[in-house]
């Protein structure tokens, strides 16, 4: 999960400085949405507290929403 959340940082330091950023937050969406699916699996099976997945969960939604957000904006520019 470590690794996953360090490629989601790259994703995104790359899209803020590439001149197609639709790509890579399109690509930074997915890895946020298999971070979601291994992070509720580790609460399954108890390796993750229920308290620390619900951070988890309301951390991973604001990011996913600021993607969605810096998308959004895109879309009206190209």
């Amino acid at each position: 999960m470590e690794g996953r959340l360090q490629g989601i940082l790259a994703t995104l330091l790359r899209a803020k400085f590439s001149g197609d950023k639709a790509e890579l937050l399109r690509e930074a969406n997915i890895e946020l949405e298999v971070l979601r699916f291994q992070v509720r699996l580790a609460k399954d099976l108890g390796i993750l507290a229920a308290r620390s997945h619900g951070h988890a969960a309301d951390v991973m939604h604001q990011v996913g929403s600021q993607i969605g957000g810096w998308a959004a904006s895109r879309t009206g520019r190209q």
